[in-house]
Parts: structure tokens; C-alpha cells; sequence
């Protein structure tokens, strides 16, 4: 203690001494309580490792639902998630968010497959329904120019094997109709030689039309179609058609038409084209010309 004017004052030296020392102490309680916690296992549980590994493959599912594939994820993150849940020395945050995302993910799947499946059958309906009005079309036209003696062999000949001009099938709300096709196509400008086939080959060309009757865009390209001459790929030709547009998008109740041109070997036997109907279930109709 000392004393200025007759007033007794504590020497600040000791008053920070005994400061210190408590606060020292108050320390030392505070980490002693935190160790003895940490031993008992109150405050050193840690995520677990698959609980962090059923969250990422959880939203990887979300976002690959629309995939054939995207239920792969989500099945391996809810076990991983439901695994994690069963060790008691982790703590479960990440395993629940985990099994979470997860069977958002499966229910996603499951509901994209059910609607792709629901609209491939009713494409198939379609399609098999208009090839079989027009065949039977076809048939009746025939039969009324022939003999009767003709009537039983045409009875024998399998219909529908190769198109007629006006042939229509459904791709998934879009009406595709082939209006026309030539053969031995050659109505194309040639007045310096340079749009002529080369040796063996020659031009086909069909005259393809397109209505959206679905109630959303639907994107057309004259590369939707592929051709097979004796089951061997044929390239186009951009040359001997007006091709001022090679793609479209189409808003609903709209239509648009296209002449595309093929190059095939002049002496090919079986023509067919085929397009893809269904981008979700990779169907083609396959339409054969010769």
C-alpha cells in the first residue's frame, strides 16, 4: 500500500500481479473443462466422410434425373447416407442432407421415366396408326386398277414395305410428313458441271414438311434425317437443293418444309432414312423408299 495526501492507494505493480494471476487461472479452469469434454466425446465429433460423399452424389442425381443413368447417384448416396447415419461417433448433418437430395433425386427419376414412357406409347400408337391408314389407302387404290386375276397376288405382297408420297409419322407432337422423293433427282443447276455426281453415284431427294401440334418449341434441321443405301451411310448435298434455312425453331401450330438432298451409289439396291422420333428413348422410324 502507499499513500499520497493522507490517501492509501494499492501499488499498481501487485494490482496487476493479482489481475494476472487470476485471469491465469480462469484459463487454465476454461481448457481443463474443454479437455475433459474432448475425452469424453462432446466436442470432437467431425462429419463423416460419407456423409459428405452421400450430399455430392445426392445433388448429382438431382441434376442428371432427366438421364438415362441419373438414378445411379442418387441409389449409392442414400446407402452411403442411411451408413453414415449408423456411426455414432460422427455427427449426422451432412448424412441427412445426403439421404435428402438423394430421394429427391430417385422421385425425380422415377416421375421423368413414367412421362417418357407414357409419351413413347402414345407415339407408337400414332405411328402405327397412320402407317396403317396409309397402307391400307395404297392397297385400295391398287386394287380398284387391277385384274382380279392381279387382286390375289397383290394380296401376297407384305403392304407398306415401301412409302408412297404423302407418308406421315409422330415425333413426339411433331407431325412429320414426307411430301415427295425422287429417286434419280437431277432438276438442280448444273451449268458448269460443278454440282454433278460423281461416277457411280447419283441424287436422291426428298421433300420433308414439318407442324408442331405440341404445346411447346420444337427445334426441326434437315439433319434429322439419315440415309442408308444398302445399309451404308450417305452423306448430303447442300448444293443441288434451295436450302436458304437448314434449321428451324418452331412454336406451336407452326410449320415449316425442307428439300434435302442425298448422294447414293447409282446402283444401290435398299434406300431407307431414318429419324430419330425420341430423343429420351432414342426410337427411329425407319422409312424405306426402295
Amino acid at each position: 500500500m502507499q499513500t499520497y495526501g493522507g490517501i492509501k492507494t494499492v501499488d499498481p505493480k501487485i494490482f496487476f500481479q493479482y489481475f494476472t494471476s487470476i485471469y491465469r487461472q480462469n484459463i487454465t479452469n476454461v481448457l481443463k473443462f474443454y479437455k475433459i469434454q474432448n475425452e469424453r466425446g462432446n466436442y470432437s465429433m467431425k462429419q463423416s466422410g460419407l456423409g459428405i460423399a452421400s450430399i455430392i452424389l445426392g445433388i448429382i442425381s438431382i441434376l442428371t434425373a432427366c438421364i438415362a443413368f441419373g438414378i445411379v447417384p442418387g441409389i449409392i448416396g442414400a446407402v452411403l447416407a442411411i451408413i453414415a447415419l449408423c456411426q455414432k461417433d460422427k455427427k449426422h448433418g451432412t448424412a441427412i442432407a445426403g439421404l435428402t437430395c438423394s430421394i429427391i433425386g430417385i422421385i425425380i427419376f422415377a416421375i421423368m421415366a413414367l412421362f417418357v414412357n407414357s409419351v413413347s406409347d402414345s407415339s407408337k400408337e400414332s405411328t402405327g396408326t397412320q402407317a396403317s391408314v396409309s397402307a391400307t389407302t395404297e392397297s385400295s387404290a391398287a386394287v380398284s386398277e387391277i385384274t382380279p386375276e392381279s387382286k390375289v397376288e397383290e394380296a401376297e405382297v407384305p403392304s407398306g414395305t415401301v412409302i408412297s408420297p404423302g407418308y406421315t409419322f409422330d415425333a413426339d407432337g411433331l407431325q412429320v410428313t414426307i411430301n415427295d422423293f425422287d429417286l434419280d433427282y437431277t432438276d438442280y443447276e448444273d451449268e458448269y458441271g460443278w454440282n454433278a455426281p460423281a461416277d457411280g453415284t447419283k441424287y436422291i431427294m426428298i421433300d420433308v414438311s414439318y407442324q408442331n401440334n405440341s404445346k411447346d418449341d420444337k427445334y426441326v434441321s434437315i439433319y434429322d434425317f439419315q440415309c442408308y443405301a444398302d445399309d451404308t451411310d450417305c452423306e448430303q448435298n447442300y448444293s443441288v437443293v434451295d436450302s436458304s434455312s437448314l434449321n428451324a425453331n418452331l412454336s406451336s401450330g407452326r410449320k415449316t418444309s425442307y428439300k434435302i438432298a442425298f448422294v447414293v451409289p447409282q446402283d444401290a439396291q435398299s434406300i431407307e432414312l431414318e429419324y430419330e422420333t425420341s430423343i429420351w428413348t432414342g426410337n427411329k422410324e425407319v422409312i424405306k423408299l426402295q
